[in-house]
């Protein structure tokens, strides 16, 4: 998660040590993002954050939140990663990129590498390497994001991923993404020359 790590003395956090009940002496540090989580792999330690979480959120009015009087994620998973120990990654870190503008993208969901060109980038021919970190929402429907879905999916269910699998994915995912743009655009079409 992208965010800032404040000092446990931070006035101006989304909370106060001493108003995380059970949790007071286990915060070391006030996490601030935004954004959710997207995929974690399955350790012990996520596990741990899970659970912590979900008692959290179960238990969320047992604490006092800034700006958050009703359940929502950014405050629980503030929260939870303090007690955990889990800091966040710095807003601009070289290491870690958001979904660019490219000219070319290529992504791995098991390793969480990315290669692409920046098309906005000063040196537009530089290819570049990095940790994928976030799509957004707007970008979930794109080829590449549903491509890392169909991958993380096969591997979720402990199938395989080949490359004949992953082309022959790539084909229908890049077909459905063409329709449906032929679509959009017909309907456009249509609806301007309604007006005329």
């Amino acid at each position: 998660m992208f965010g800032t790590n404040f000092p446990v003395d931070y006035e101006y956090g989304w909370f106060q040590k001493e108003d995380m009940g059970v949790y007071r002496d286990r915060v070391q540090f006030i996490p601030e993002f935004i954004g959710g989580v997207y995929y974690l792999r399955r350790t012990a330690a996520i596990q741990n954050f899970y659970g912590i979480v979900k008692r959290i959120q179960s238990t969320y009015h047992d604490y006092k939140f800034r700006q958050f009087d009703n359940v929502c994620d950014e405050p629980v998973f503030s929260l939870a990663t303090a007690v955990c120990g889990f800091k966040t990654a710095g807003e601009k870190s070289p290491d870690v990129c958001f979904y660019p503008h490219n000219t070319y993208f290529e992504s791995d969901i098991t390793t969480g590498k990315v290669k692409y060109k920046d098309k906005y980038a000063a040196d537009r021919g530089l290819t570049t390497e990095s940790y994928m970190v976030h799509w957004g929402s707007g970008n979930t429907t794109r080829a590449d994001y549903l491509l890392e879905a169909y991958r993380l999916d096969r591997i979720s269910r402990g199938k395989p991923v080949t490359q004949t699998g992953l082309r022959r994915a790539k084909l229908k995912i890049s077909l459905k993404v063409f329709v449906r743009r032929v679509v959009r655009k017909i309907k456009r079409i249509v609806k301007s020359t309604g007006r005329r």
